[in-house]
């Protein structure tokens, strides 16, 4: 036999969404039944009070009017005849006098509660001689200077129905019990299948399926909205993968040659000529082997760090006229020594919220580009143009052809023209990964005879 459901076996069912969001969808449901049910069972119980009201009222009116054509003796006489009547249906009829003494009726005293006002109003009263006590639609109104007239109405078939209308109340709320339940379940399967959808995606990418995506149905809707996201991360997570293998790939062929240029210098310095070897030299040149690797392996570094976004946390609010002015004076000795200018135009301070140590790096890689590929006067600028702040490097070469900026900006894409230089071809795609942190883009301009590399990210709100 199965161990008995325990209140600890319980706990997670209690704990779980599913059931939390059932129960919440089964109390509003309950709570918007019952308060329509108590809405139109007030309705109906006044209607039904109005018409018991109305039959006291006019059953008053009669009595007043037959009052004014009969001396205080003979009303009084006419009351109990009516009184000993048997048409009379359990009516309460009192005639009191000032000091609230019964004259005439088929009630022993004059009810504490009323007043001296016309108005109807429902008490409960006992009949002597009746077996329990009746609610009853009472109306009073003065008659003979000092005296006053009271008509009590009652109906067993208005008491029924108002029995009836409660015990409908009541069943139709059990009865909205299970069809809530139900409605809740159909509604937690609607969402659960949504989120089905979801899961199932999620674990086919866990399983490797990096190509499967979220099912859209196309409605707009927050679990449609979700999805979405859902393939834009996966779409970006696929990009990262696919980044990552062309990186593993590139790096695994890149490093080969430095690598082997290293080897062989260190296999010649120890199996050559100890004696004629100039070692300043030999170490040298394994020196500028080592640094190079350096370079590109720290370069590759930095990449992934802009891609993946770790460097974010640490992006402060930086004047960009500042930073470019500091970067000028640091590349102005060295560019002078390759017989070149450099330009620095930084109109106004321009402030924005950047990783100063990244961005240093990704300017100083497109100065290095325009001196070593570009021509005449580099010039350097920073400017606000709208919400964007615009970097922009420009010399006097011709740059690349637009067909060939996607290969200039992967990872070890090396241009024809760069190809007899030193590099590993990752300078632009450090500056283009940096900028995309950033939340800005890279864009190529060619006019007024110059190359512009220019790069737009966020500006800092005015004031």
């Amino acid at each position: 036999m199965p161990p008995p459901l325990t209140f600890p076996a319980l706990r997670p069912l209690l704990r779980s969404a599913h059931f939390r969001f059932l129960a919440l969808i089964v109390v509003i449901e309950l709570c918007l039944v019952g308060a329509m049910l108590v809405v139109v069972s007030q309705e109906l119980h006044s209607a039904v009070d109005a018409r018991d009201e109305s039959v006291a009222s006019q059953r008053l009116a009669d009595l007043i009017d037959d009052a004014r054509d009969m001396t205080l003796p003979r009303f009084r006489h006419d009351l109990l005849a009516r009184l000993r009547s048997p048409s009379n249906r359990g009516d309460i009829i009192a005639l009191a006098d000032r000091d609230n003494r019964i004259v005439a009726g088929n009630v022993t005293q004059w009810p504490a509660a009323l007043d001296r006002g016309g108005s109807v109003r429902w008490l409960i009263i006992r009949v002597p001689g009746a077996a329990e006590e009746r609610r009853y639609a009472i109306a009073v109104q003065p008659v003979y200077g000092s005296y006053r007239l009271l008509v009590g109405h009652t109906n067993q078939r208005s008491d029924a129905l108002r029995e009836s209308i409660t015990d409908a109340a009541l069943t139709s709320l059990l009865i909205a019990l299970p069809l809530a339940l139900l409605g809740a379940w159909l509604a937690v399967r609607v969402i659960e299948g949504r989120v089905e959808r979801i899961d199932a995606t999620a674990a086919a990418v866990a399983a490797g399926r990096l190509s499967d995506r979220v099912p859209l149905d196309g409605s707009g809707d927050s679990f449609d909205k979700l999805g979405a996201r859902v393939n834009q991360m996966l779409d970006r997570i696929g990009a990262l993968v696919e980044e990552l293998r062309v990186l593993s790939d590139s790096l695994a062929h890149d490093l080969r040659s430095p690598i082997m240029r290293l080897r062989a210098r260190i296999d010649h310095a120890i199996t050559g000529d100890h004696r004629d070897a100039d070692w300043p030299e030999v170490l040298a040149s394994v020196s500028l082997e080592a640094e190079r690797l350096h370079l590109m392996l720290s370069n590759a570094l930095e990449i992934s760090r802009a891609e993946a976004g770790l460097a974010r946390r640490q992006m402060a609010m930086q004047d960009l006229s500042l930073l470019m002015a500091d970067i000028a004076d640091l590349y102005e000795p060295l560019v002078e020594e390759h017989g070149r200018a450099l330009h620095l135009d930084t109109p106004a301070p321009c402030m924005a919220l950047v990783h100063r140590e990244m961005l240093t790096m990704a300017i100083s890689n497109l100065i290095d580009n325009a001196l070593k590929y570009g021509a005449g006067t580099i010039t350097a600028s920073v400017r606000r143009e709208g919400d964007e702040a615009i970097i922009t490097i420009a010399d006097q070469g011709d740059g690349f052809a637009p067909d060939q900026e996607q290969v200039a900006l992967s990872r070890f894409g090396r241009l024809d023209n760069a190809r007899s230089k030193e590099g590993a071809g990752l300078g632009l795609a450090l500056v283009e990964s940096t900028v995309r942190m950033h939340g800005g883009a890279l864009r190529f301009d060619r006019r007024d005879g110059a190359f512009h590399i220019r790069a737009a990210i966020p500006a800092a709100p005015d004031g």
